[in-house]
């Protein structure tokens, strides 16, 4: 859409931001990770506690897409990865000491099939989060891939309406949902403190405050947490979801 940037245009920005910004002299006091499956509602969380300046800087730091990208914007041809992860631990952590990352599972399984497991660094507090509606988060993350819009505020890169996204692409996103669950109860789920789930987080705010005593942590102004991210779901989209929710039942 007009104005709207894309995707890789998102992608890039805050790694182009990451590499001006000084470095604090000394490494975090305390180290959150908040893990997930793709579409369980992420990022709005972590924009909620990132807002308050006072959780770290919870982002997808992982993200292979997006370090690609940037690496490409810069004609750089090898990410030497010991100085990134160095520079994101100590150029994100905010002034009270606090690292925080999101990660998704498949941005965890792919960086500990190459020998970095981000569980190596350390965290004081890891916490989960799913969505209970499953189908709804196969259909949002297939939609996601045909379009290439992750989030309402930015330009899809092709239009695709909801009828057009067959039922064999909504399987093949459970297929690698259950696959990354999978991993996660036998490589991560030992580690996690707690697990939030989406749809409890849309009902009540309350739960942001309780990731801060959690942690032991105060979010001195609550009113003022915000995020970016919008509902994108609209009439069609629920309209798809529920012929797909017919054709797993075998119902007219």
């Amino acid at each position: 859409m007009l104005g709207q940037k894309t995707a890789e245009e998102l992608f890039i920005e805050p790694l182009a931001e990451l590499e001006s910004r000084p470095s604090r002299p000394w490494p975090p006091t305390k180290k959150i990770a908040i893990f997930s499956i793709q579409r369980s509602g992420s990022t709005h969380f972590c924009n909620l506690l990132g807002s308050s300046n006072e959780f770290g800087e919870p982002r997808e730091w992982l993200n292979q897409r997006a370090l690609d990208l940037y690496l490409k914007s810069r004609n750089i041809k090898h990410l030497h990865f010991p100085d990134f992860l160095r520079d994101v631990l100590f150029k994100t952590t905010t002034p009270n000491g606090v690292f925080s990352i999101n990660v998704q599972m498949n941005q965890y399984i792919h960086w500990r099939e190459r020998g970095f497991d981000l569980l190596s660094i350390g965290f004081d507090k890891v916490f989960y989060l799913q969505r209970r509606d499953r189908i709804a988060q196969a259909f949002s993350f297939t939609k996601a891939l045909a379009t290439d819009q992750w989030m309402a505020h930015q330009a899809p890169k092709r239009e695709v309406p909801p009828a057009a996204i067959e039922n064999s692409l909504i399987l093949h996103a459970l297929y690698s949902f259950s696959k990354w669950e999978e991993y996660y109860n036998r490589h991560v789920a030992h580690c996690v403190d707690r697990t939030y789930f989406y749809e409890d987080l849309v009902e009540d705010a309350g739960i942001v405050q309780s990731v801060f005593r959690e942690c032991g942590l105060e979010c001195r102004e609550p009113e003022k947490l915000s995020s970016s991210v919008k509902v994108q779901r609209t009439d069609e989209d629920d309209l798809r979801i529920r012929q797909f929710r017919n054709y797993l039942l075998g119902a007219e």
